[in-house]
Formats: structure tokens, C-alpha cells, sequence
């Protein structure tokens, strides 16, 4: 396993493993310091493929991850708007009736 070690504040070498930044093949590992100290950096990063992992001591781990066109973002408010909409559509006969696997594989292709 290749690892580097690189990164750190005023070029100090502080061994904590919440403080290294890590580069283990296309995965790395920065603490929240060096995140806000090089964030574009890292943004970069993981819209270009790699796993950024931000690590935090008392908020635990995550993923840098780039939203897509797949993503969707909505407010509760719209959400629950659109199950409103849903539960109106059904009532007044506005669905489609699925009972078997392949009406449901057909309906699916057509989307």
C-alpha cells in the first residue's frame, strides 16, 4: 500500500492521524484544518473522481462527493408537495396499475 505523507501546517510534521494528510492510491484523507486551508484543492479533486475523505474528530467522517444532473435537491416544503400531488393523482385515478413484474419492467422502459 503506497502512502504519502504531505501537508501539513508550516511544513511541520505532526504524527496525529487526525492532522496527516494521507494519499492511499486514489483515496485521500485530509482533517478539517487542511480542508478549510486548501478547499478548492480538494474540491477539485473529488469532481475529478477522487475519494476525498474529510476526517473530524468530534463530527466523525465524510465523503467529498460532487452532486450530478441525477442528483435532486428539494426543500421539505417540496417534498411534501409532491407527495400531496401523488396521493391526488391517485385518488382521482390518475396512475398506472402495476400487478405483475413485467407491466413493471414495461413501465420502467418507458420512462
Amino acid at each position: 500500500m503506497e502512502t504519502s505523507n504531505v501537508g501539513y501546517p508550516n511544513g511541520t510534521q505532526n504524527q496525529k492521524n487526525d492532522y496527516i494528510y494521507r494519499k492511499i492510491r486514489d483515496m485521500v484523507i485530509i482533517s478539517s484544518w487542511e480542508f478549510r486551508a486548501n478547499q478548492s484543492k480538494y474540491l477539485e479533486m473529488a469532481s475529478n473522481g477522487e475519494d476525498v475523505i474529510l476526517k473530524s474528530r468530534s463530527n466523525g467522517n465524510f465523503k467529498i462527493v460532487p452532486l450530478t444532473s441525477d442528483d435532486t435537491l428539494m426543500t421539505r416544503t417540496e417534498l411534501e408537495a409532491k407527495i400531496n400531488q401523488a396521493n391526488k393523482d391517485y385518488e382521482n385515478g390518475d396512475f398506472t396499475p402495476i400487478n405483475t413484474p413485467d407491466e413493471l419492467k414495461n413501465f420502467l422502459e418507458s420512462l
